[in-house]
């Protein structure tokens, strides 16, 4: 992918709206899932203003002035390199181990 596909997860679709009102793009995806309320948004070719194209320093700024965008902020990287953990958040090797050691299988 290029240095110009972002992906970010929202807690919910009006924070994706959000982000619509305020940036540009060539190419918008989302993905939803029916077990969580986080939508998870592939931005292409992101531009602001006068057609500005954006950079990951630039966007989460954008994204940083949106109120209760933390979540955006936290897991905005290039499509590439995106995980949607947030720093914040146990990894699926930690939850998979609790998840063990709750049912004795391993020691915590």
């Amino acid at each position: 992918m290029s240095d110009d596909v972002f992906k970010f997860r929202a807690e919910c679709m009006r924070d994706v709206g959000k982000v619509l009102l305020r940036v540009h793009a060539r190419k918008i995806e989302i993905e939803s899932n029916d077990h969580a309320a986080d939508v998870v948004t592939t931005i292409t070719g992101a531009t602001i203003g006068a057609g500005k194209a954006l950079d990951l320093a630039s966007f989460k700024a954008v994204l940083a002035e949106i109120v209760d965008g933390h979540v955006m902020v936290e897991t905005l990287a290039l499509a590439d390199e995106y995980t949607g953990e947030r720093p914040c958040e146990p990894t699926a090797a930690e939850i998979a181990a609790a998840e063990l050691a709750a049912q004795g299988l391993v020691e915590a």
